[in-house]
C-alpha cells in the first residue's frame, strides 16, 4: 500500500472516529475511504464494522446504568439484533457471490 493511501486511511479513520464520538455516522467517512483505496466492498464492510466494534462496546459500557433500567426488554433486543446481524451477513455474502458470478 502506498504512503498516500496509508495517510488517507489514517486521517479518514481519525475523522470517522471523531464523528462517531460526537454524533455517530463515522462509517460515512471510513467505508468510502476504504473503497477509494481499492479494498473490495465486502472486505471494506467487514473491516469498517470490526473497527467500529470498540466504539460500540465503550458506548454500551458508558450507558450501562441506562441499559440496566431496561433489563426486561434486553433479551428481546439482543434476539432481534442477532437475527438482523445474521440476516445482514448472509445477504452481504449472497450479494457478493452474485456480483462475482455476474462480473
Amino acid at each position: 500500500m502506498m504512503s498516500f493511501e496509508l495517510f488517507f486511511l489514517f486521517f479518514a479513520g481519525l475523522f470517522g472516529g471523531a464523528l462517531n464520538s460526537i454524533a455517530g455516522g463515522g462509517s460515512f467517512i471510513t467505508f468510502p475511504a476504504l473503497i477509494f483505496v481499492g479494498i473490495p466492498p465486502i472486505m471494506a464492510n467487514a473491516t469498517n464494522t470490526f473497527a467500529s466494534c470498540a466504539g460500540y462496546m465503550s458506548g454500551a459500557y458508558a450507558f450501562r446504568k441506562e441499559i440496566a433500567e431496561h433489563k426486561g426488554e434486553l433479551p428481546l433486543i439482543i434476539l432481534i439484533s442477532l437475527i438482523g446481524g445474521i440476516s445482514g451477513a448472509w445477504l452481504l455474502l449472497q450479494s457478493g457471490l452474485l456480483l462475482n458470478n455476474v462480473f
